[in-house]
């Protein structure tokens, strides 16, 4: 936390801020431990305000206070690429408070005073990236990161640290008076409102007479493109007569096989039902047949009863003679002895 530098302070209300501070206004500016402020405020008046001194006594020290406490890197500085570099020697820590007078809503009522804190820390960040995470950044006491700092600034006070026609340091003058009238114009654009509608506008502008040029100076190629595309399009037409002739030719194909089809079908279907009819003619003539051998075959069957018949009584009787001429040895035998 900041110590305070002296009882006596008395801090304006938001109403006498309202009243003197236009919004945006740098209400004040509290330094701790930043290069040769060790603990330090300044109260800026509504208006004009000059800071004089001797050189080394820290002028530019303030106007580099306002430069990062407000979201800016030091490149814009142009005096280093860290910003642990602007830590008081020997120290750790180095603290920036701005406080801004609060901006008015549509209704012109003036809302809150923001108090913007960066609290820088040697120990934090890398080398590699020039100290990028060695800052922590607060909005009225709550830790919230640079872009949102960067909104409140710019789109809530619209204020512009990285445009050199509204924030000029020391060391950037030799880069802003190199400035030529373009550049001194499109930066002017850049600081006339927080959204930069009137740079974005110019910039749409020159693009379309950009492209107005072009159109211009091409007219005679659009011509002879339009020539060479009348006569694709006449090849394209006969290809698309030749496509149309070709699709018509395939479709009577088509219905052709079709109607070839469906004969071929009829044809063999004809040739079924004909199949039909002789097999129902056949299948009745077998019967037929079957109905006048009938009694052939029933004359076969008793010949053949018959015939086995014979055959069992001749075996009976061959056997009854074997019987007899057997009985007549033995009986003959007998007669001799």
């Amino acid at each position: 936390e900041l110590e305070p530098v002296s009882a006596a302070d008395v801090r304006p209300t938001a109403d006498e801020l309202a009243a003197t501070y236009k919004p945006g206004s740098i209400v004040r500016v509290r330094l701790r431990d930043f290069l040769t402020y060790a603990n330090v405020e300044f109260r800026p008046g509504p208006r004009l305000n000059v800071v004089i001194g001797p050189n080394g006594t820290g002028k530019s020290t303030i106007l580099c206070a306002i430069c990062l406490g407000l979201g800016g890197e030091p490149p814009l500085l142009g005096r280093a690429d860290d910003a642990r570099t602007f830590i008081m020697h020997e120290k750790e820590v180095a603290i920036i408070e701005i406080e801004l007078a609060p901006a008015r809503d549509k209704d012109g009522k003036p809302g809150p005073t923001n108090t913007v804190r960066r609290l820088i820390e040697r120990n934090k960040g890398t080398e590699r990236g020039r100290g990028k995470g060695a800052s922590t950044f607060y909005i009225n006491g709550e830790v919230v990161n640079k872009k949102e700092v960067t909104k409140l600034v710019q789109e809530t006070y619209l204020l512009s640290v990285d445009n050199l026609c509204t924030f000029l340091p020391q060391d950037r003058v030799g880069s802003f008076s190199g400035f030529d009238s373009k550049q001194l114009l499109i930066e002017t654009e850049k600081s006339m409102s927080g959204t930069k509608h009137l740079f974005t506008t110019h910039e749409e502008l020159i693009v379309m007479e950009k492209e107005i040029r072009q159109s211009t100076g091409s007219v005679e190629t659009i011509g002879d493109k339009l020539k060479e595309l009348e006569e694709e399009a006449q090849g394209l037409e006969l290809q698309k007569e030749k496509m149309e002739e070709r699709r018509e030719a395939e479709k009577q194909i088509n219905l052709l096989d079709q109607k070839l089809a469906w004969l071929k079908f009829d044809e063999k279907r004809q040739e079924s039902i004909e199949l039909k009819e002789e097999k129902a003619q056949a299948k009745k003539k077998l019967q037929d047949a079957r109905r006048s051998i009938q009694p052939l075959m029933q004359a076969a069957s008793d010949a053949e009863e018959e015939a086995e018949q014979a055959k069992a009584n001749r075996k009976d009787l061959e056997s009854s003679i074997k019987k007899s001429q057997k009985s007549q040895e033995n009986n003959m035998k007998k007669y001799d002895t």
